[in-house]
């Protein structure tokens, strides 16, 4: 239950510290406080809150510098935090983002905003704790308290993915969705219009039985209603992916000046990604290519979506990137083909 939420308040100003803690005691929480972030880690290791509520310029160690070192670490990784801050410049977004804050405010925050951001990521939080509790079961056999090795499941708006000991938890995307369809029939040759239909929800994309499609047949019959096939980037696209390469070019920039090349080489690679997209839905004098069939127009869409997908995994969780990029084949057909020799134990 809610009421039970623990919640670590990280801030150097003890008014802030004082009416957080009323606010939120008023509401049924627990709280406990830190005063900068050296402090904010030794509290979440050893009182495993459900939730941190973060500032960012704090003695000792900084907000930025404590989320990060939160998320590196396996025992507090998945600790939603909040950062609350007066910064409001989008180069401080950025740098939260980067130390893996799951939210991000801005200081004086409004009472309503704070309460429901609060209740949403605490609610997310309980959800992934079930998903992840360790209980033993029969088929299973897993010990108390041990994360399930392969997991790729979606909560809300995040997917909890673990494997290999790493555990991370990625915003829904349309390319997750299809790559959770592969890893739940490994071996299997998927087409892509089965992939659209398994991929994009429950409620606009129906049979006219009122059905999801799940078949061949039935996504067919689902995709052939979408008309001709259209430009292979609509307007919508490459809106969104002009926007994505002017976040790209301020991140490299930042990591430049910092001279993390590490950073900068993995933003980089997203924008010439991006860039190679772009230019293959244009064609001369700057006119719009066109997919030629649905079949055709899906196919670019999933493995489009797939790319994008596997470029992010690789920002969270590198191993698993690699792993998909060398097992996950994209085409009119797609599969997911590991080791035949190891069994697929993924946890959908």
């Amino acid at each position: 239950m809610l009421s039970l939420a623990k919640i670590l308040i990280v801030d150097d100003e003890p008014f802030n510290v004082d009416y957080l803690q009323q606010e939120l005691e008023d509401l049924g929480y627990t709280t406990i406080s830190a005063t900068n972030g050296q402090e904010a880690l030794e509290k979440a290791a050893a009182e495993a809150p459900d939730l941190i509520l973060l500032d960012v310029m704090m003695p000792v160690m900084d907000g930025f510098t404590a989320c990060r070192l939160l998320k590196e670490n396996e025992a507090t990784q998945l600790i939603p935090i909040i950062i609350m801050t007066v910064l409001r410049e989008i180069e401080d977004r950025i740098k939260g983002i980067e130390a893996g804050a799951d939210d991000f405010l801005s200081k004086p925050v409004d009472r309503r905003e704070l309460i429901a951001r609060i209740q949403t990521t605490i609610k997310m939080k309980h959800l992934v704790d079930r998903r992840l509790s360790g209980q033993k079961t029969e088929d299973s056999g897993q010990a108390e308290g041990e994360i399930p090795d392969e997991v790729f499941h979606c909560e809300g708006e995040y997917w909890t993915i673990a494997y290999q000991g790493k555990v991370c938890r990625v915003r829904d995307t349309l390319g997750l969705r299809y790559l959770a369809s592969l890893l739940g029939s490994p071996h299997r040759q998927i087409h892509v219009l089965e992939l659209v239909a398994l991929g994009e929800g429950p409620v606009e994309h129906v049979t006219a039985e009122g059905k999801n499609p799940t078949t061949l047949a039935e996504a067919g019959l689902y995709v052939s209603r979408l008309g001709d096939a259209g430009e292979i980037l609509d307007a919508q696209a490459k809106a969104a992916y002009k926007r994505r390469l002017e976040e790209l070019r301020e991140e490299l920039a930042e990591a430049q000046a910092s001279r993390d090349a590490e950073h900068a080489a993995r933003v980089r690679q997203e924008i010439d990604f991006l860039t190679e997209e772009i230019v293959s839905g244009v064609g001369l004098g700057g006119r719009d290519r066109r997919a030629a069939s649905a079949a055709e127009r899906a196919r670019v869409n999933v493995t489009r979506a797939i790319k994008a997908a596997l470029q992010r995994l690789s920002t969270h969780h590198p191993v698993l990137s690699l792993h998909l990029t060398r097992t996950i084949n994209t085409g009119t057909f797609c599969s997911y083909t590991p080791d035949m020799a190891l069994p697929s134990t993924w946890k959908l």
